[in-house]
């Protein structure tokens, strides 16, 4: 649910449950994900705090790409069509970019995030006729990952990043969404860090 003149969701429970099975070389490799995001409303208009939790099990010991689950980055393109705080996606773990050395691939996980979204900032004019701003947001993340049977022994990692989202208008009639984001990530059993910058531009369907 949201108020009015709220630009996202600001408190609610989102539940999900999914299973699959992969079926070659005569084997079958099936396994299952559950989510359960839980919002509220904080003090302060359009101000919220969302917990996101997700676990996941693979029934098979085989090691390929149906039986194990892999984590790394914001997600987001340079130019994208899909959501633009994908640091909410389940297999996401800003902080750790693809081509980093440290790879999370798991059998089995828990991941859970915490999520502070402040209230958008509204221009009242900012920009000309065929190019303007309507407004800005600004969330801040960290979460912790638990796994097993990935590949370099570490199973604790950790993450802490912002992203703003800036809402644009183009020729007056296209609508845009420019995301600008940071984080950090931790392996916590070598303690490890790692660090990552994200920018895209969402062009909305």
């Amino acid at each position: 649910k949201s108020s009015l003149g709220a630009v996202d969701g600001e408190k609610g429970i989102r539940t999900s449950l999914r299973t699959s099975t992969a079926y070659t070389k005569g084997n079958l490799f099936p396994s299952i994900i559950g989510s359960f995001d839980y919002g509220i409303q904080l003090p302060g208009k359009h101000m919220s705090l969302w917990l996101r939790n997700s676990a996941g099990y693979s029934y098979s010991d085989d090691f390929n790409p149906f039986t194990r689950y892999s984590f790394a980055s914001f997600g987001n393109n340079y130019i994208d069509y899909s959501a633009s705080r994908q640091y909410r996606y389940t297999f996401a773990f800003p902080g750790l970019e693809f081509d980093a050395p440290k790879v999370i691939v798991a059998k089995e996980f828990v991941k859970s995030m915490a999520e502070v979204v402040l209230p958008p900032l509204r221009y009242r004019k900012l920009g000309t006729f065929n190019f303007y701003a309507n407004w800005s947001q600004l969330s801040f993340f960290a979460s912790g990952l638990m796994t097993n049977d990935n590949l370099t022994g570490s199973n604790k990692f950790a993450n802490l990043g912002l992203q703003i989202d800036t809402r644009m208008v183009m020729f007056s009639l296209l609508p845009v969404t420019l995301s600008l984001g940071y984080a950090n990530a931790w392996d916590l059993d070598r303690r490890e860090r790692y660090g990552e910058w994200m920018i895209s531009l969402k062009l909305l369907r």
